[in-house]
């Protein structure tokens, strides 16, 4: 698959590590910038790429994708995540729940 313009720009700031928002519309190729992201990354480093989903349904659906297909671990958070998490993923995520409602 060849990268589009704009792809290999946002791939090419991830790498760099700079701070990036991307806004492009379905079928631009997002996805595979989440697994280039993914693939490229140090191993051994902690980053966090966020995607954000207007639809609940999406959010699951993307985050099984991710992970049936490429092996990135994933985690839809909406208001139902509190209610479905599990004991031992409970401090992480609690961490990124709060962070999500404190910073609208």
């Amino acid at each position: 698959q060849v990268l589009k313009a704009l792809q290999l720009k946002a791939g090419l700031a991830f790498l760099h590590k700079k701070n990036s928002l991307l806004y492009a519309g379905t079928g631009f190729g997002k996805t595979m910038l989440i697994v280039m992201g993914h693939l490229l990354e140090d191993p051994g480093t902690c980053g966090v790429i966020i995607i954000i989903s207007p639809l609940k349904r999406l959010q699951d659906s993307q985050s099984r994708g991710l992970e049936a297909r490429y092996g990135i671990e994933t985690m839809a958070i909406n208001e139902d995540t509190v209610r479905r998490i599990q004991p031992s993923e409970w401090k992480v995520s609690f961490t990124l729940i709060h962070s999500a409602k404190s910073n609208p």
